[in-house]
């Protein structure tokens, strides 16, 4: 039973925060002025005593109750703040907490904050309070759903956990048994309520670390063990406590292990700094269109029951309007009117998963975002630069503001302008910029609707037609000469509308200022980019990455400089990883882009690499990856039909780091759901259980740093477009699909600080300071390009104009001895390709870039030596499948592999050290994976992937 003095209570949506642990996360502090109550934070707490007897403390709940009250101090058991003279009040962290919780925004307007109070002082692990089948564990998950079940909008924010003081005084109690027991709290408290933010901390130092007190040695060990799970569950953080007091510093009272309340108003302060840092890595995004919620604002426009099959684990939801005209032609009126059919549902298709589609107003649809952002939900306005639909009666539909504007239209190769896309760089007839006229109706939209921001998706966030296939139309010809100052003279200005003078422009200036044009290209969408993110100042802006690219194929496929354009104002960078549908999709999904089974095969791995791309080259900026799921419109279905796809791009991309120079920084801050209308619960908790893998805290990698430097971007472009060799990307991806673990990347700058064996491509693009990093490096360093450092190399395979030079490999170079040499160098037999600009495919996305490639046998070879050599992981039985290996303390690891095959594969995994056992994170807990002496063996899925946790000796 739930008593409360609130009648509608459970009408109001609520974030929930579980408070749980022993005495200190209870409050127990002295001093101070007492916490005042504020409006909008509640408490749900059960009503229990506790019995000491024989220095055993047993906990009884009286009559299963729950009381439902606004938050207020108590003080000790059985004496409330009534205003008798026995009332004492004690602090607690939980209500700082709050305070900032609230004051910075992360409680929506319209809603309450509720902090599910579980914690009872005197408990521990050692006499059964806290294990997952004992009473408190049991008490604050049942505490935890009946809050959740308030109300459909009631969301999970973080769990609050302070415990072990009462562990430490136990004399059984060690550094093993305490982590086991704590970790098992996590993760079953996990599996049922989601991948929720944990967050723990220290104890009083005072208490701790007092010489008088006999026990301190297993305190350091249960806070050794508490920090230890924090940093490898994933999404945890520890909070440390130096420097706040005990109530006998502060106040003077006879209590060294409990926080006086100043320094639980401290303490509050830091776990909401620790859960801040938490919540920006783990967000969950979903993209879908109207037709994945319900018109009927009585029926709360079917939000409460899309967050009922996610879980009310929703961060932020992105509405897609795939017609720009829904941009174009908004108006700001009073006046209710109706949208169109392609506002109404992406590409205005008829139906969706659980509903058809129905005809929408503006008035319906401001309901709609204001229901969700009183769920705490951020809402994004997204949109495409295409403008036509096919319509119920067959017929192709177009949006009258762009059937009005063909000057905008997209021009192809031929000189045909596509009745489909327009391109967003493009001059009105009064030669203003279309992005001026576009930016300001963008503005209009999101302010009338109530957005919180935009997504700027495909066709607007780059060009929809690739430079090759794309546009050299008069305006952008002229545009062009205008910025570059370029000599254009006898090339025709005017071609719209004559093919043959428009394909000899395009010829002329492929062969001759290709790389001026993409120069120029890459200023206009940095322009372009800054002038939306001008106009929607203040609000969330999510660009979506160019189609798949790292920033070499970005800026050679489509004119996108990411350094360039994601200047300040820019939220985040949805990442567009779509390796799982790619083994799936048929030639015509494809664009006619005739990718063989080759081909795909080492998507997952290439996705992989550009995110640690994007992130080395951008580190502040935030990535959101997307997921793909399913698409009515598009007719695709990875999640039934493509599982284990799903799971490895899942798994790969929670599991991608990029170090940063002080740590390992994951490369996601969370999913991005494509599309998520529609998707019933047991898929979300599919989806789900595999975001629970995700991995923070790391320590290393048994592996290769791959090395970025700062700018050698347009120098790489330079010599592609006069050789078609190498990239440093390209190398990257021959050596990690040739085996070679490439774990992380590094930007130069920070290359001395970190401890993994170094990978570096294409040294004679660095600069000059960059170079003189890599001379100074005392580590194994694999340099591969046209030119060596200063310093002569350990061993050298050449391959084509390339060769791979070796640094301080020591004694493991006599791997590489002559004969080793010759016959790897035999094995590098390179195939020049065709010169031009022009790929067999036109220049698509999904179509290799062509390049002089050496066999695959040589990069095979040469890893697998590579590897022997260092002692770094590596599979051993001809099986293919990629492996990276984590470090997470001395002795225990984190194995992530994945299946680069069609069919089931079990490799023979060797790692440096010695295993004393394994586990999967993937399979049945009481699944035995073999392991022999150093390596292991274990069953992988095709296509898929698992994680496996190591532990082992020390590396040698």
């Amino acid at each position: 039973m739930i008593r409360s003095e609130i009648k509608n209570f459970m009408d109001v949506p609520c974030d929930v925060v579980v408070l749980a642990g022993q005495s200190n996360a209870y409050g127990c502090g002295l001093g101070g002025e007492p916490y005042k109550p504020r409006g909008g934070v509640w408490l749900l707490r059960a009503d229990f005593r506790t019995d000491a007897t024989d220095g055993r403390v047993s906990v009884f709940f009286r009559n299963n109750d729950f009381f439902l009250e606004e938050a207020a101090e108590y003080g000790p058991e059985g004496h409330w703040p009534d205003g008798g003279k026995e009332n004492i009040l004690w602090g607690n962290f939980g209500f700082r907490f709050a305070e900032e919780y609230c004051k910075n925004g992360d409680l929506a307007e319209g809603r309450r904050l509720l902090i599910v109070r579980a914690a009872v002082g005197s408990t521990s692990f050692a006499q059964k309070h806290w294990g997952i089948n004992d009473v408190l564990y049991s008490k604050t998950a049942e505490m935890t759903r009946a809050a959740l079940g308030f109300n459909a909008g009631n969301r999970l924010a973080a769990v609050l956990w302070h415990q072990g003081e009462s562990d430490a005084c136990d004399a059984d109690m060690t550094y093993a048994t305490h982590y086991g027991n704590l970790r098992r709290l996590v993760e079953t408290f996990r599996r049922e309520f989601g991948q929720i933010p944990f967050i723990a901390a220290d104890f009083v130092h005072d208490w701790k670390n007092a010489s008088w007190y006999p026990g301190n040695g297993r305190a350091d060990a249960v806070v050794r063990a508490v920090r230890d799970v924090c940093a490898r569950v994933g999404g945890a953080a520890f909070v440390e406590t130096e420097g706040l007091q005990s109530n006998f510093e502060a106040v003077g009272a006879d209590d060294h292990v409990h926080f006086s309340r100043e320094a639980l108003n401290a303490l509050g302060a830091r776990y909401y700094g620790a859960y801040k840092t938490l919540a920006r890595r783990n967000e969950k995004w979903y993209w879908t269109d109207l037709v994945g919620f319900d018109g009927d604002g009585k029926a709360g426009y079917g939000v409460p029951e899309f967050l009922r099959r996610a879980g009310g684990d929703v961060y932020g939801v992105s509405l897609l309007f795939s017609d720009i005209d829904f941009i174009n032609l908004h108006r700001s009126a009073d006046c209710e009117y109706e949208l169109r059919p392609c506002d109404c549902s992406y590409g205005a298709h008829p139906y969706g998963a659980e509903r058809d589609r129905r005809v929408w107003t503006n008035r319906e649809l401001r309901g709609l975002v204001k229901t969700l952002r009183a769920y705490g939900i951020k809402v994004l306005l997204s949109f495409f630069n295409v403008y036509t639909y096919l319509g119920d009666d067959g017929k192709v539909k177009a949006g009258a503001y762009s059937k009005a504007h063909p000057e905008l239209w997209d021009t192809r190769a031929d000189g045909k302008r596509s009745k489909y896309s327009i391109n967003v760089l493009k001059r009105l007839p009064d030669k203003t910029y279309y992005q001026d006229y576009l930016a300001a109706k963008l503005k209009e939209a999101v302010e009338y609707y109530g957005f919180d921001g935009a997504q700027i998706a495909d066709g607007v966030s780059g060009a929809r037609l690739g430079v090759q296939n794309g546009d050299v139309s008069d305006d952008l010809f002229a545009q062009f000469a205008e910025a570059s100052g370029a000599d254009v003279s006898g090339v025709p200005p005017v071609a719209d509308g004559d093919g043959k003078l428009y394909r000899e422009r395009r010829a002329w200036l492929f062969e001759n200022k290709l790389y001026e044009w993409l120069v120029f290209l890459s200023g206009r969408w940095a322009d372009f980019y800054a002038c939306l993110t001008k106009s929607l100042s203040g609000k969330t802006v999510l660009f979506n990455q160019e189609w798949t690219c790292d920033p070499f194929e970005a800026l050679y496929r489509y004119g996108i400089d990411y350094q360039k354009a994601y200047k300040g104002g820019i939220y985040a960078m949805m990442i567009e990883d779509v390796s799982a549908g790619a083994a799936i999709l048929a030639v015509e999904d494809l664009g006619g882009a005739r990718l063989t089974a080759a081909d795909r095969k080492y998507r997952q791995n290439e996705s992989g690499l550009a995110q640690m791309s994007v992130k080395a080259a951008l580190p502040a900026l935030k990535q959101i990856t997307m997921t793909q799921v399913k698409d009515i419109q598009e007719d695709w279905d990875v999640i039934h039909t493509a599982p284990t796809e799903i799971e490895r791009t899942i798994l790969r991309r929670n599991n991608n780091f990029v170090f940063d120079g002080k740590g390992y920084v994951n490369c996601s801050d969370g999913p991005l759901y494509c599309l998520a209308d529609g998707v019933p619960a047991e898929d979300w908790r599919y989806l789900f259980a595999r975001e629970n893998r995700r991995a923070d805290g790391i320590c290393g990698t048994l592996g290769f740093a791959a090395v970025w430097p700062g700018d050698s971007l347009y120098a790489e472009l330079r010599d592609y477009i006069r050789t078609n060799d190498y990239t440093s990307a390209e190398l990257r991806k021959e050596f990690l699909n040739a085996g070679l673990p490439i774990s992380t990347a590094v930007r130069c700058g920070d290359a001395e600080r970190i401890a993994e064996p170094l990978f570096a491509a294409r040294p004679e693009f660095f600069s000059a300071q960059e170079r003189e990093i890599l001379e100074r490096v005392q580590r194994p360093m694999l340099v591969v390009g046209r030119s060596a450092l200063k310093r002569k190399a350990d061993a050298v395979a050449r391959f084509g104009d390339f060769a791979a030079y070796l640094y301080n490999f020591g004694g493991a170079a006599g791997r590489f001895d002559e004969k080793k040499i010759k016959s790897l160098e035999a094995s590098a037999k390179t195939k020049a390709c065709k010169p031009g600009v022009y790929a067999d495919c036109g220049g698509l996305w999904t179509c290799p870039l062509k390049y002089n490639r050496t066999a695959a046998a040589f990069f095979r070879r040469f890893s697998r030596e590579v590897n022997l050599a260092l002692g770094l992981p590596r599979v051993e039985n001809g099986r293919d499948c990629t492996v990276t290996v984590f470090r997470i303390d001395d002795t225990q690891y984190r194995a992530l592999i994945g299946n680069n095959e069609f069919s089931y594969i079990i490799p023979k995994i060797v790692f440096p050290f010695a295993v004393k056992s394994a586990r999967s994170l993937g399979k049945n807990p009481q699944y035995k994976i073999r392991a022999e002496g150093n390596a292991v063996f274990v069953r992988i899925p095709p296509r898929g992937a698992d994680i496996l946790i190591l532990e082992g000796e020390k590396e040698r």
